[in-house]
């Protein structure tokens, strides 16, 4: 019988997305510990193993196919979605978890700590007031709000080159929208991918975008 950590090397693997054996337990830990503390505090509505695995990291760690190292601003990370897994997997990222409910913040310290995760600050604040040193080269959004309202919090965050990543399900695309976006924010649509979760067969859509000069 397969593992978690078997069954998340081989739907990785799918994804063209390789992790280290210790990368694998600790993201593994990582749910172990979601699980632990959801019997305490609200953090995921999923209990089930094999959908955790599929909804909370599969889903999460398919943005390493298209994030760069640097600075990374996970918007409204929630139990810390994407931010924690992405943290764990990819040790050159300098991730910021924006979340505004602080118990879901004390877990995700909790994972920073017992996992060292010296890549990874936590920070209990909402996106529209959070006004960082430097600004992040890097953003993404995942089931955190509409992709209009997306752009408008991030506004005061986002220089020229900087990249964005909003996660979304299966609901169809208003392009209108979507280019009207573009044009509003001077920001170009770089990619668009639409994929399917291995275990749910579940349809996701990812796309990539740049601020222009």
């Amino acid at each position: 019988m397969q593992t978690r950590v078997d069954l998340l090397r081989q739907a990785l693997k799918d994804f063209d997305v390789s992790l280290e054996n210790e990368a694998l337990d600790q993201e593994i830990y990582f749910l172990d510990e979601m699980l632990r503390w959801n019997t305490r505090i609200n953090l995921t509505a999923i209990v089930d193993p094999l959908a955790m695995l599929e909804k909370h990291l599969i889903d999460s760690l398919v943005l390493l196919k298209w994030c760069h190292a640097g600075q990374l601003l996970d918007v409204g990370s929630g139990a810390g979605l994407p931010g924690v897994p992405l943290a764990i997997a990819a040790r050159q990222l300098e991730v910021t978890s924006l979340e505004t409910v602080g118990k879901k913040c004390a877990f995700q310290k909790h994972i920073k700590r017992s996992l060292h995760l010296t890549n990874l600050q936590v920070v209990n604040q909402r996106v529209e007031s959070y006004l960082p040193q430097s600004p992040p080269t890097q953003i993404v959004a995942r089931a955190f709000a509409k992709m209009e309202q997306f752009f408008a919090f991030t506004r005061h965050l986002i220089r020229t080159g900087t990249r964005l990543y909003f996660m979304l399900g299966a609901a169809e695309l208003d392009k209108n929208l979507l280019n009207s976006l573009c044009i509003q924010e001077n920001i170009q649509l770089l990619h668009r991918d639409t994929y399917i979760l291995p275990f749910s067969k579940a349809r996701r859509q990812f796309l990539v975008f740049v601020k222009q000069a």
